[in-house]
């Protein structure tokens, strides 16, 4: 199962929190195509390649039960990101929606 909610929307793209509760290959992706909402240049379950050749899934935080307890990595935004990201005013943190969760 995985848990989707919507963060912002700019000329036919959105940009979405994924939170999956369970850690299958490709979950993420296989859910979002499921949808008819594929990855952004996803060359397995997305579309044709759209302009720059970078993916559009991000893990921004990843946390596990490590040897030595919680463990918890996290990586900046992508430059690639930056633009959409202030282009839909993600910056102002606008209210957020879940959308659904799949299973």
């Amino acid at each position: 199962m995985t848990r989707f909610e919507w963060l912002a929307g700019l000329k036919g793209r959105s940009l979405l929190k994924a939170v999956p509760f369970s850690g299958r290959t490709n979950q993420i992706r296989v859910h979002l195509a499921s949808r008819g909402l594929p990855v952004v240049n996803d060359p397995v379950y997305g579309r044709e390649s759209e302009g720059p050749c970078f993916s559009g899934l991000h893990s921004l935080r990843l946390g596990f039960n490590g040897i030595e307890g919680w463990q918890e990595i996290r990586a900046p935004w992508p430059e690639h990101f930056q633009p959409f990201c202030e282009a839909a005013g993600l910056a102002s943190r606008r209210q957020r929606r879940r959308i659904h969760e799949c299973r």
